[in-house]
């Protein structure tokens, strides 16, 4: 009798060993199985994060305002004589226009700005508010 009980034992033994390996088996499979989904949606999860500044810039919007607008844009539209519009659009020479900007000379340009004295300049400025605060003192001097 101990002998056919050890027989059912070594037969239940081996049943659990076989399904202990099908659960190690699949349980491997499925963490291999989530570290490419997650290599995969690396990707998607760097861009929700460059998608913050955006949503916070959205979120910003007053949508009272902007539906204002809206209504008074639509409002003057009925006034636009659109035919005109799409006539000039249609006359625009958009070759020359690309030409012109084609021909710009981007790096004479920059070495211009960059050889005006900022410093020179704001003090101009200042000068120039210095002396339209005083025209306009006198201004008010003359006007009583």
């Amino acid at each position: 009798m101990e002998n056919k009980d050890l027989q059912k034992l070594a037969r239940s033994l081996r049943f659990t060993q076989i399904c202990c390996m099908i659960s190690s088996l699949l349980t491997g499979a499925l963490i291999v199985a989530l570290v490419v989904v997650f290599m995969q949606a690396k990707p998607v999860l760097a861009f929700v994060d460059t998608l913050g500044p955006a949503v916070d810039n959205v979120s910003k919007i007053d949508v009272q305002a902007a539906n204002n607008a809206l209504r008074i844009f639509n409002q003057e539209a009925v006034n636009i004589d659109w035919k005109q519009v799409s006539t000039t659009v249609n006359t625009l020479d958009v070759k020359a226009i690309n030409q012109a900007v084609n021909d710009l000379d981007v790096v004479e340009l920059n070495q211009k700005l960059a050889a005006i004295d900022v410093d020179e300049l704001n003090k101009s400025l200042e000068n120039l508010n210095a002396a339209a605060e005083s025209l306009k003192k006198l201004s008010v001097l003359f006007g009583r």
